[in-house]
């Protein structure tokens, strides 16, 4: 059974192979908080994906996502969750 997404990625189904580099329950997380705009969820979500062991790509669009964030460009930050989630 996936779990509940935003309607913004309902389309993605739960990757639940070994290749993705960050927790599902991460991604969804974010995404959830990006739509909903609430800045203490997201950053301590971002916190959280920080911590991980994250390859060089992952952890670049990650440091643009919270660039975004940091700007409150919440729309164009959760396209690139939307990207970081595809390219996987």
């Amino acid at each position: 059974q996936t779990p509940r997404t935003p309607d913004l990625y309902s389309f993605l189904p739960c990757p639940c192979g070994p290749w993705l580099p960050l927790p599902y329950s991460l991604l969804s997380e974010l995404a959830t908080a990006l739509e909903t705009q609430k800045a203490n969820v997201i950053n301590r979500i971002l916190k959280q994906i920080s911590q991980q062991s994250l390859d060089p790509q992952t952890r670049e669009a990650l440091e643009q996502i919270s660039d975004l964030v940091l700007m409150s460009e919440y729309e164009a930050a959760a396209e690139k969750v939307k990207e970081l989630w595809l390219s996987n």
